[in-house]
């Protein structure tokens, strides 16, 4: 089987979060058919899923891929030299390339690397989450995203509050008889958005998306209750962060989810040996969660981000295969101090 028709084989195993454990088998039981002792674990009994970690040696270095996907399932097929289908570029091509890599490095007598898979990253990170304490530390960990061949070595983090806003109910054609908890949170909502959050040097500033609101039950009756989910990408600390929150807003506050900006020193020879450019992204992967297993975090990958999700999501069949020659020369780094040939 080649590499591409590895990655056309995986999308079209449906695998959205939650029901992965159809592709987790299919993954299981290639590598162990190219030598590897895949190990399982748990993640979901309701549902069957589980993350899967194989090696050669002792890692030095980790490549890990989410192996779900969101829903709705696009036609599979290859047309002028494009990949089509649902997880396409977000997040087979990484998983086959990963496996693909593995394959031609273990014929290459390589070793010291390992794979992790885990499941439920588009919902709740339930699977990174738990790979914490079934993977070992390793030099390097390489998350798989789409980032067009780029090396991503600093993200934002993720920090979303609900902010539930109090009044008094009252008949709606007396509001001055009650306190309109709409009109706190609007407040609150504008101190927030119009203030200054503070930002790192090399992520910048932190993003506010007002994601959702809610309050108030019928036209004639003054609202008691009003709440609002905002989701901050976060470049600094969001202890830092949730201590202005408090100075501005007089709503009660909610944490929903906290995960760290991720912004990492990284080996300049091997940078240099695979030869990529190397540049921060505003959005969110597991590298926040896994990068305590590791001493230095990148996210690599082919396919481009804008791409995913959508109706039509692709991947770039030339740009897959460079990829999985960039995964084995990470590999060879690692054995050699150097890479003997571009692949």
């Amino acid at each position: 089987m080649s590499s591409e028709e590895l990655l056309l084989e995986l999308i079209k195993i449906r695998s959205e979060s939650g029901n992965e454990k159809a592709i987790g088998d299919y993954i299981c039981n290639r590598l162990e058919r190219s030598g590897f002792v895949a190990k399982k674990q748990a993640v979901n009994k309701a549902t069957g899923n589980f993350n899967i970690y194989a090696r050669a040696g002792k890692p030095k270095v980790i490549f890990s891929n989410h192996i779900d996907t969101v829903p709705v399932w696009p036609e599979v097929r290859k047309d002028k030299g494009k990949i089509f289908g649902r997880g396409a570029c977000d997040n087979k091509s990484q998983v086959a390339a990963a496996i693909i890599a593995a394959e031609k490095a273990l014929c290459a007598r390589l070793t010291d690397f390992g794979l992790l898979f885990t499941v439920q990253e588009e919902t709740d990170f339930a699977g990174a989450k738990k790979a914490i304490n079934f993977v070992p530390e390793c030099d390097l960990m390489v998350v798989g995203e789409p980032t067009s061949l780029k090396i991503v070595r600093g993200h934002n983090g993720i920090f979303v509050i609900e902010l539930e806003a109090w009044g008094r109910s009252a008949h709606g054609s007396m509001p001055e008889k009650g306190v309109n908890a709409i009109e706190r949170l609007i407040d609150d909502l504008g101190r927030l958005k119009n203030a200054d959050l503070g930002e790192d040097k090399i992520l910048g500033r932190n993003i506010l998306n007002i994601a959702r609101i809610s309050g108030g039950t019928a036209d004639n009756i003054v609202p008691d209750r009003a709440t609002a989910l905002l989701a901050y990408r976060t470049t600094v600390n969001s202890g830092n962060l949730l201590k202005k929150i408090k100075s501005l807003a007089k709503s009660k506050i909610k944490i929903m989810a906290d995960f760290d900006p991720v912004i990492n020193n990284i080996d300049g020879d091997l940078i240099k040996a695979i030869g990529r450019k190397v540049e921060t992204a505003r959005y969110f992967t597991e590298g926040s969660i896994l990068k305590r297993k590791a001493k230095s975090t990148i996210i690599l990958g082919a396919g481009n981000i804008k791409e995913a999700h959508g109706p039509k999501e692709f991947v770039s069949a030339a740009e897959y295969g460079k990829l999985v020659g960039i995964y084995l020369n990470i590999i060879e780094y690692y054995n050699r101090g150097k890479i003997s040939a571009k692949k």
